[in-house]
């Protein structure tokens, strides 16, 4: 068997990114209950590394209801690039 490579793992986005928004709910829920029962006993340098974990779960979540958002419209995305295209071509003379 061959060993597996980050490159080899790596699939095009899928077009439903429920499971994967639910996994990083799940951990930032986590990340908050431990947070609570904790609040008192945590010293000032965990609960910066806490937060920025936090943090950087939202961060995901977003960057994953925007890609979400995002992929059924392919042809709103064809549409910018063909009008954006056409105006650099208009801009620079070419035929693009």
């Amino acid at each position: 068997m061959e060993p597996t490579t980050a490159t080899a793992t790596t699939d095009p986005l899928p077009t439903d990114l429920r499971p994967e928004l639910a996994i990083v709910r799940q951990v930032m829920n986590r990340l908050l209950r431990l947070w609570d029962e904790q609040a008192t006993t945590l010293d000032p340098v965990e609960a910066r590394r806490l937060a920025a974990l936090i943090f950087n779960g939202a961060r995901t979540s977003a960057v994953l209801l925007y890609h979400q958002q995002r992929l059924p419209g392919k042809e709103d995305d064809q549409a910018w690039l063909a009008s954006a295209l056409a105006a650099l071509g208009e801009r620079h003379g070419l035929d693009l």
